[in-house]
């Protein structure tokens, strides 16, 4: 399960984007930051058994980043991606979807969409992020069930959260 949250005081689209992963990625939830530290998202991903955190930033009100925490005992990140072009369900007219488990197909960005979207339970109906192109979309028995995006690019290990002393401060 992925827990999705955003950077402080977010802009409309960005909550929107957050809340429209949640939607799309099984299992997933959406909470609001508030005034939240980013050791309290991890503490309550822990606590209510989310394996992943999601924290969506934004530049200029539109969303343009996704980092990945790997929650446990010692929690660490792992990636960010960076994103651009983004289209909102509302936008697009989103259908619903009943997917057990999301599982990505890619050329590009596979391994970097894998390794933050992608569920470890693969037991019955997927909903597939599918990327081509750099374009990415969430798909549900051929129709799309979530936000589109383009990838820009991705850290592996982000040098610049490295820096920090550790998700504890």
């Amino acid at each position: 399960m992925i827990l999705i949250t955003t950077s402080r005081k977010p802009g409309r689209r960005t909550r929107s984007f957050s809340r429209d992963l949640a939607r799309a990625i099984p299992g997933a939830r959406y909470v609001t930051r508030g005034k939240g530290s980013i050791m309290d998202i991890v503490e309550l991903a822990f606590a209510q058994g989310f394996f992943r955190v999601l924290i969506v930033g934004e530049t200029k009100g539109n969303p343009s980043i996704i980092r990945g925490i790997e929650v446990s005992r010692e929690p660490s990140w792992s990636i960010e991606l960076y994103i651009t072009g983004v289209r909102l369900c509302r936008e697009i007219n989103c259908s619903s979807h009943e997917g057990d488990f999301l599982l990505v197909e890619g050329e590009t960005y596979h391994s970097p969409l894998k390794q933050l979207f992608e569920t470890p339970i693969k037991e019955g109906e997927p909903v597939i992020l599918k990327e081509e192109k750099t374009l990415a979309k969430f798909m549900y028995n051929g129709n799309i069930v979530g936000p589109l995006f383009r990838v820009r690019g991705w850290n592996q290990i982000p040098t610049r959260l490295r820096q920090q002393s550790s998700l504890k401060s």
